[in-house]
């Protein structure tokens, strides 16, 4: 069952710039409207950002960007981190009933990226399933590696 293209929906969470760069570097999370339930791609960064300043971080709240599109934080069922780097799973506390998905290489080499913050990947509660390579998650939908 493929989604109507209405089913995803960007969400705007933010941005940041890189040191030698004069450019914002946009920061984007993908709410997904399935039949089984509301899930999320990416989570944007957390706070505090004095822990990223060093990218002076515009920050925007994925549960203010969620409320936007008339879906509450409590209502997503499932996310996937695309990668574990600080701007793609910093909000992830935001929704401790949901499993998180991540690829295991990435899970494993969680802490190779200097920049995100242990305590946005490590919270209390955070469920973290881990796949290797592609794998369908919810019917008519996967996540492949890479």
């Amino acid at each position: 069952m493929a989604l109507p293209p209405e089913a995803i929906v960007r969400l705007n969470l933010g941005h940041i710039w890189l040191a030698d760069m004069s450019l914002g570097i946009p920061v984007h999370g993908f709410l997904i409207k399935h039949p089984a339930g509301a899930g999320l791609v990416d989570t944007g960064y957390g706070t505090p950002l004095a822990l990223i300043k060093d990218y002076r971080p515009v920050n925007a709240s994925v549960a203010v960007a969620l409320r936007k599109h008339d879906v509450d934080p409590s209502d997503i069922r499932w996310v996937i981190n695309s990668h574990l780097h600080f701007d793609h799973c910093g909000q992830n506390a935001v929704f401790p009933q949901a499993p998180f998905y991540v690829q295991r290489v990435e899970y494993e080499g969680r802490y190779r990226y200097a920049d995100t913050p242990a305590e946005w990947l490590d919270f209390a509660g955070a469920r973290y399933e881990l796949l290797d390579g592609e794998r369908g998650y919810q019917r008519g939908s996967r996540v492949a590696d890479g």
